[in-house]
Formats: structure tokens, C-alpha cells, sequence
């Protein structure tokens, strides 16, 4: 079946009357025209060849004359792999993600994937060659996938679900440029409708903000960043049914995370001394003190622990988890990151770059590590030797904890890019280089 993405204009014939396009077939796209009489009604397309693959890039001149801008990429690849929650442990080797992505290439991906709240589905954003991006809801039991290509422009952002799982959530703006703000795209019918829109110079993001709807979606979460970012940011509270909006802290504060329940909020403010991280309570205003020096807010999915990031000496850094309802320091690792927490909040993946002897500062040898916060030793899951051709990067664990997917991104130096002339495309084809 063909679908409105499929095709995308290439050029207009010298007088005017003809318009070529192309159409994505399968994997190959295909040059067609369309003639125009002189009351402007189309005739029927005509297939003139098959082309390749054309990228976005391509022009045609009035003269019939095709330029293609060849540049190569680095590839990166989606890889996954099998987890043992109970073991912590890996359990099978990396492998190609593609029950995730189906067949498309992830150096396409506009966003990066985001999985359902009941852990059925996984969206994400991609680019369709010389057309817009599409977004893409997969079933990840069965790899069946839905298209749809809203009429929005959509940012580089995680597209966040609806408690319900029946909508996500992406930051955006009208093609015409005059509304931006965040959009709700309806997973079964594709229908957009805005969530919260501004006219302002104000951003308007879902960032920081981990599930962005009350329990019962009836209010939705989102910073405002104030023009030029100067004046910081707030966290706003909108309410989806009166359109009624509050703030929710003080205006200023920059690094911010909401609690699941929406009863707690932490922040810092970076433009004070030691980035003091602060715990808020949402209804009552009160705020108490949780640590200084901090540097990013990571909180577990059930709200009691946070993970950041404090000074540790003159120039290092320590991950530091925190038992908030304890409010005590639980763990304390030297030169970790964190970057995930399990789905049951009792243990989170952090990474460890390690410098190798020889080698230049920027080539390290990268761990991933498996560290239990109930008791446990921490435990390396992977590592990534420091080759010069090739990147390991986290990306996501499963919402059930059983597998996890990282990208592997190649760094081979790339050949030089081209520009390639097809004269008399619509006619003979001679190429000329």
C-alpha cells in the first residue's frame, strides 16, 4: 500500500507543465513525473526508472540535469542483548536490535526509543529519505509496526507515554513556526493534538520531567525555559481538562526532576555556589537541603533513591546514590556515571571509562557496570575496548529489565564526499563524475 510519505518532490520540468518526483519502493527509490495541462489538473504519474537510493540532497535542474550530494556517515547500529534482572548478569552477546527497529538503519533515528509504560510497544522518530521523519510505534512481541507522519516538526527529544499507553508526548512546533510547544500523538490513529502551545520565545520541554502525567493523565508536567535562558526555568503543572496551569517552583532553579507520585520535586540552581541540591514538597511549599557540589538528578522509578553526580577531590567526580527516605548517603562510587535504574529501583547501571596505558586520553576502555543498591557487590556487565574505529554507548534497558540496547558507533575515518552530475536525467542517461 502506498502511503503520502512514500513520495517527495524532485523538481519542475523547464516550462513548467511537468513535475518529477520520488517514490520510495521497497528498498529502491523510483524516479516519476506529472503532467500539468494548462488549467493546472494533473495527469496520471508516469514511471520513468528505477534510481537507487537518492538522500535528501538531490536536486533537479531545470535543464534535466540530476546533482546528487553524496556524504558518507559513520554507521551506527542498535545492538541488544538478553539480562537476567535476578542475577544481574548478561545472557546472551550483543546482537543486531531489529525486532526493536524492524529494518531501519539507526543512524536514521531522529529521537531515541521509548518504551511503553504497560511494556508492549516501543516508539521512536526516524527519517524517511527526501520526505519528513515518521514515527514509529512497534509491537516488540511481534515486530508489527504502525506509521505516521504528524504535521508537526518535532525536536530531538524522548517521546514520553500516557500512563495508559494510548499517547506519547514530543516537544514541537506547527510547520508553519507560529505555535511550539509540546504535541500528543494518539498510537492508534496518528492524530495530533497540542498538550501545551506559546508563541513566546519561551521553550516549552518534557525534559527532566521522566512520566509527564498525573496517574489518571488528567494533568500533564513541563518546564518552561524563559527567553535567551537567563531568567531559568520553572516547572509548570497544566490542567488538561480547565486549561488552569501553576507553577510549581521558584523561578531561577535550572537542573530539575519531578517525582513519579508528583508530590516531591529536586533542583539546583548552577549559577549558585556549590549547585545545592534541594528537595521541594510540591503541596506544601516546604524545601529541605540534600547535598552540595551535585551535578545532574537521576531519581528511581519509585521515588526513594536519587542518583547525581559530586565533586570528589580537586578534579574528580563520585556517583552517589542517596536514600531519600533515609535521607543518607546508601553508595559512593569514584569515577562512575550512572545512567540507568533497573525498572524495580533496586539497582542501576553505571558506566566507567578507563584510560589505557599508550594510549591518547580521548581512547579509554568503556565498563558497564551492574550495581545492587539493597546489598550486593557491583559487578562489570560489559566492556568496550579503546580501539579508535568504533564507540559503545548505553541506550536503553527493557521495561521488564530483560534486555538492554546500546549503540555501537563506528569511527573510521570516511572517504571524501562527492557530487555526482546526471545530465538528461528524464531522458538518456549519461552520467558524467
Amino acid at each position: 500500500m502506498r502511503r503520502p510519505e512514500d513520495d517527495s518532490p524532485l523538481g519542475w520540468s523547464a516550462n513548467g507543465q511537468e513535475l518529477s518526483f520520488v517514490r520510495k519502493h521497497g528498498e529502491l527509490d523510483q524516479l516519476w513525473t506529472v503532467a500539468f495541462n494548462a488549467k493546472g489538473a494533473p495527469a496520471e504519474p508516469r514511471l520513468v526508472r528505477e534510481v537507487g537510493i537518492l538522500n535528501d540532497r538531490a536536486n533537479l535542474t531545470l535543464a534535466g540535469a540530476l546533482y546528487v550530494y553524496d556524504q558518507p556517515r559513520q554507521t551506527a547500529t542498535l545492538q541488544s542483548a538478553s539480562f537476567d534482572p535476578a542475577k544481574g548478569m548478561l545472557t546472551s552477546g550483543l546482537s543486531d536490535a531489529g525486532r526493536l527497529l524492524g529494518s531501519i538503519a539507526s543512524e536514521d533515528l531522529t529521537s531515541p526509543l521509548s518504551f511503553s509504560p504497560d511494556g508492549r510497544l516501543v516508539a521512536y522518530r526516524h527519517r524517511v529519505r527526501r520526505a519528513s521523519e515518521v514515527v514509529t510505534i512497534r509491537d516488540i512481541a511481534t515486530g508489527l509496526a504502525r506509521e505516521f507522519q504528524p504535521n508537526i516538526q518535532a525536536g530531538y527529544s524522548a517521546m514520553l507515554w500516557s500512563p495508559d499507553s494510548r499517547f506519547v508526548a514530543m516537544n514541537a512546533a506547527d510547520f508553519d513556526g507560529r505555535h511550539h510547544g509540546i504535541f500528543r500523538l494518539d498510537v492508534e490513529s496518528g492524530t495530533v493534538a497540542p498538550l501545551a502551545l506559546t508563541t513566546s520565545a519561551d521553550e516549552l520541554v518534557t525534559e527532566y520531567v521522566d512520566q509527564p502525567w498525573s496517574a489518571d493523565a488528567a494533568k500533564f508536567y513541563y518546564l518552561r525555559i524563559f527567553e535567551g535562558g537567563g531568567k531559568g526555568r520553572v516547572l509548570v503543572e497544566r490542567d488538561l481538562a480547565s486549561s488552569e496551569e501553576r507553577e510549581l517552583m521558584p523561578r531561577g532553579a535550572w537542573a530539575i526532576s519531578l517525582a513519579a507520585d508528583k508530590k516531591h520535586l529536586y533542583y539546583y540552581d548552577v549559577s549558585k555556589t556549590d549547585n545545592v541540591l534541594i528537595e521541594r514538597v510540591v503541596a506544601s511549599g516546604v524545601e529541605r537541603e540534600i547535598a552540595r557540589g551535585v551535578n545532574g538528578i537521576s531519581l528511581s522509578p519509585d521515588g526513594r533513591f536519587l542518583a547525581t553526580t559530586v565533586r570528589s577531590g580537586t578534579r574528580g567526580r563520585s556517583a552517589v546514590i542517596i536514600d531519600l527516605k533515609a535521607s543518607q548517603e546508601v553508595l559512593r562510587l569514584d569515577a562512575f556515571k550512572a545512567l540507568a535504574w533497573a525498572p524495580d529501583s533496586q539497582a542501576i547501571l553505571m558506566w566507567k571509562g578507563v584510560g589505557v596505558a599508550g594510549q591518547p586520553d580521548f581512547l579509554f576502555r568503556a565498563e558497564f557496570w551492574w550495581v545492587p543498591i539493597g546489598g550486593g557487590a557491583p559487578h562489570r556487565l560489559l566492556e568496550s575496548h579503546a580501539i579508535p574505529d568504533e564507540r559503545l554507548a548505553f541506550s536503553a534497558i527493557g521495561p521488564d529489565g530483560r534486555f538492554m540496547v546500546f549503540q555501537n558507533t563506528s569511527l573510521m575515518p570516511l572517504p571524501p564526499a562527492e557530487v555526482w552530475r546526471f545530465e538528461n536525467f528524464i531522458g538518456m542517461a549519461r552520467r558524467a563524475r
